[in-house]
Order: C-alpha cells, then sequence, then structure tokens
C-alpha cells in the first residue's frame, strides 16, 4: 500500500491510500484527519496491517495525539430507532474517563476484530491513545444512519465539538425503514 496523492504537494488537498481494490482517503484540516473510503477492508492480514501502519504514518506526520476508529457492533439485543454506541479505549485512564462522561462501554467479552481491533493496538504500542466507538446493529447488509449518528453524537461528546445538523441521518434511516416495510420486513 502507498499514498498516491493525485494533485500538488499541499497537506491540506486529499491524498489517497490505494489498497487493492479498495480506495482510502484521508483528509486534514482543522486540528483533524479523517480517514475513509472503500466497501470493506482488507482481508488479508498482511494487507490490514501495512493499512494501520499507514494510518500510524499519516498520524505521526501530522502530530496527532489522538486515534479514534468507528464500526458496527452487532446486537441481538432489539434497540428499535435508538441504537447505542459502545467505547473501548487503550487505557484504563482513558476508560474511567469515558465512564464519567455517562458513555457505554464494550462488554468485557466483546471482541473487536480487523481494522477497529488492530488499529487500536497500532495506536497503543506508537503512543497515542486510541477510542473505538462502535454503533449497534441488527443486520450490517442494511445501511445503517441511526448507528452512524449514534456515533457521531457520542464522538460530541467525547471531543466537546458539535459536528452540525444531522437531520439527514434520520431522513435516510426512515427511507431504509419504508423500503424493509414495502419488502415485507428483512
Amino acid at each position: 500500500m502507498e499514498f498516491i496523492n493525485k494533485l500538488e504537494p499541499d497537506v491540506k488537498k486529499p491524498l489517497v491510500i490505494a489498497a487493492m481494490q479498495e480506495e482510502w482517503e484521508y483528509r486534514y484540516g482543522n486540528d483533524v484527519i479523517v480517514f475513509g473510503g472503500g466497501a470493506g477492508q482488507p482481508q488479508q492480514s498482511n494487507e490490514l496491517n501495512d493499512l494501520c501502519q499507514d494510518v500510524i504514518d499519516v498520524a505521526k506526520k501530522y502530530s496527532a495525539k489522538f486515534i479514534y476508529t468507528v464500526g458496527g457492533y452487532r446486537t441481538s439485543r432489539q434497540f428499535g430507532k435508538y441504537p447505542t454506541t459502545y467505547v473501548t479505549t487503550t487505557s484504563k485512564e482513558l476508560l474511567e474517563r469515558v465512564r464519567r462522561l455517562e458513555i457505554e462501554t464494550t462488554p468485557q467479552q466483546s471482541a473487536i476484530t480487523g481494522f477497529n481491533g488492530l488499529i487500536l493496538g497500532y495506536a497503543k504500542i506508537n503512543g497515542f491513545d486510541g477510542i473505538g466507538l462502535y454503533g449497534e446493529l441488527l443486520n450490517p447488509d442494511i445501511p445503517q444512519f441511526r448507528a452512524a449518528k449514534s456515533i457521531l453524537q457520542t464522538l460530541e461528546k467525547l471531543t466537546y465539538q458539535k459536528f452540525g445538523d444531522m437531520s439527514e441521518l434520520d431522513k435516510k434511516a426512515e427511507s431504509v425503514d419504508e423500503e424493509i416495510g414495502r419488502r415485507g420486513g428483512m
């Protein structure tokens, strides 16, 4: 995997990480680096390790202090229209700070797999604090707009920042509900 800069060098312009058939981007601005892209993650362990190392390298390049990762938390709990976001951290001290904010933490027996688990390990061994945020979902094959909103609301609480109007996520969630209703449930 390597970074491909499609534009002239400027740290605030988009860069792309190419990973097999996936394309990963990051954007830097306002002291935040956001990574994303692709419909999935590398399935080969060496590619997954390369991706994690690339994220760490970019975080070091911009002198980041903290790494957040987000994903889904598959559950059988019927949560209706209000999924919970569960949080895990790279240290006990950080976990206590999260609990003082009255944010739910992942159950002890939870396994965090793939990129979301591995990047937290990479963060810890490279001296970064890290938090994973995982929104409840029942079916990972259906878009999870309410889980995304729950994650963003939890991230707002953790960072003391507002990310703006999230009503579009509500509209998209309702649209998914209507489609499921038309199909007779899923």
